[in-house]
């Protein structure tokens, strides 16, 4: 399990800023009630689809599936334009990891994740962990069931189908829930980003010589300097520190190239520039496309082919859903006057 150094700059002010934003939505999004109305609930045993106003029937799963192919072409799009934003910055695993991160710290102050730190400081860690794990499941159920319900279900204590011992459906989501998220966060961490996920994989696909992307300066940083050696003896920039290892969320060395573990969050740009502002040098670490790097005069080129296909996709699923969406309530007006 990597558990990353802190680290203060300008991408992890960023990062904070985003983090709050999107706790925010994430926590009081199910509650939100508008005219009766939940704001976004997605019941599926009474097949109604609560999204932003609009209720969807399963006659009207097109709507549905218009947004799902909306929210996918907005990430290619922007990874296009700028890289792996998603993974970096609005990911919930990498949100989630922070939260719990920030938990423990909280807990076991500046001994988290060092050798200093005692089984009876990881004990009381997991027993928190396990009921954040508890909180957020709940949070999320509330995506999918009203929370009305299940707080009356539990003040009740109605975890069983009646006469049974078989356990509702709701109980069952929340215990499975529950348990993924705990071994996620006390043990698989990074593994989800490295070998799980495919976002990494098709990266390659998503990203060209003008998408941003966080590399290492190997010009002025090899060679770099050798354990055997003194700071100011090595020929390149490079002190190897390795501070730009331990800041990072999955444990990568980003002085070995692209990586697929690479979540492009910038944290090991504010570690290198911590670290090369103390000698008066600029980062090695950096944002930059692949042509910059061939040509460091080029700028990023932000309007080209790839981006403006993308961009017309999302440009015609939005003219396509306003359509519909007029259409519909145009119907439900005439009916209504009937």
């Amino acid at each position: 399990m990597v558990i990353a150094r802190p680290i203060q700059g300008k991408h992890r002010k960023i990062k904070d800023r985003i983090n709050i934003i999107l706790f925010a939505i994430f926590l009081i999004t199910p509650f939100i009630y508008i005219n009766g109305k939940p704001l976004l609930l997605l019941d599926i045993p009474a097949r109604k689809f609560y999204v932003f106003g609009l209720i969807i029937w399963p006659q009207e799963l097109y709507f549905l599936h218009i947004i799902l192919l909306f929210l996918g072409f907005s990430l290619f799009f922007w990874t296009a334009l700028a890289g792996r934003l998603w993974c970096g910055y609005a990911c919930p695993q990498t949100i989630f990891t922070e939260a719990y991160n920030w938990i423990a710290r909280k807990i076991t102050k500046d001994r988290f994740g060092k050798p200093s730190m005692k089984k009876s400081d990881w004990f009381v860690v997991y027993i928190v962990w396990f009921f954040l794990s508890i909180f957020f499941s709940l949070v999320f159920l509330s995506y999918f069931k009203p929370y009305k319900e299940t707080l009356n279900q539990i003040l009740n204590f109605e975890f069983f189908i009646p006469t049974t011992l078989i356990p509702q459906n709701w109980v069952i989501f929340l215990a499975l829930s529950t348990g993924a998220a705990f071994f996620n966060m006390a043990y698989f961490r990074e593994n989800m980003c490295r070998l799980v996920c495919p976002y990494g994989r098709f990266q390659v696909a998503l990203l060209d010589k003008h998408s941003p992307i966080v590399t290492y300066d190997v010009k002025r940083g090899e060679p770099r300097k050798k354990p055997n050696e003194k700071v100011g003896q090595q020929k390149g920039d490079c002190i190897d520190c390795k501070l730009c290892v331990l800041v990072c969320p999955t444990g990568i060395d980003i002085r070995d190239g692209l990586q697929i573990g690479c979540l492009h969050c910038g944290l090991c740009v504010d570690a290198c520039t911590t670290v090369m502002g103390k000698f008066n040098k600029e980062t090695l670490i950096s944002y930059k496309t692949m042509d910059q790097i061939e040509n460091p005069q080029s700028k990023i080129q932000y309007f080209r082919a790839r981006t403006i296909i993308y961009g017309t996709i999302l440009i015609f699923l939005l003219i396509v859903f306003s359509y519909l969406l007029y259409k519909r309530s145009s119907y439900i007006y005439i009916c209504s006057k009937r």
